[in-house]
């Protein structure tokens, strides 16, 4: 069961089951360099290692799509070794797939994004670098006083 690609600017992530594929698209901008194989092998390795750090459960490793002699493409896990005939063409971050209701944007659109939801967010950044979140100036909505 394989549903619709999602862009982004750098990649395009394939849903397929109860996983997630990211291909990096191969663009030079000035902030990423993803011209070569093995610049994306290597940003896909890095994305792996930083991420799993903070969800170990969703990201599963880098995977690869490959192509046989007879012509057809496959995305393979991690783990899964190539089959006879068939080559590596594109590294390939894997990832568990997620219920997509889930994201923050979603929840905001149907009002249902909390300040806890947020506060459990910034505390997670907080600690993934290393350090404490700045105390709240404000705990309602509306701008800070001053």
């Amino acid at each position: 069961q394989m549903a619709g690609p999602i862009e982004t600017h750098g990649a395009v992530v394939v849903l397929a089951g109860d996983r997630a594929y990211k291909i990096k698209k191969p663009v030079a901008l000035p902030y990423m360099d993803l011209s070569t194989v093995a610049k994306r092998r290597r940003i896909c390795r890095r994305e792996v290692e930083i991420n799993r750090r903070t969800a170990p459960e969703l990201y599963l490793g880098v995977g690869a799509v490959t192509v046989g002699r007879d012509g057809r493409w496959r995305l393979c896990g991690p783990d899964e070794p190539l089959g006879e005939g068939e080559r590596s063409v594109e590294p390939v971050v894997v990832m568990k797939r997620f219920d997509g209701d889930c994201l923050f944007d979603r929840l905001a659109e149907r009002g249902e994004l909390t300040d806890a939801d947020l506060d459990r967010l910034a505390a997670a950044v907080a600690r993934a670098h290393g350090c404490r979140p700045a105390c709240r100036r404000c705990s309602r909505p509306g701008p800070p006083a001053s």
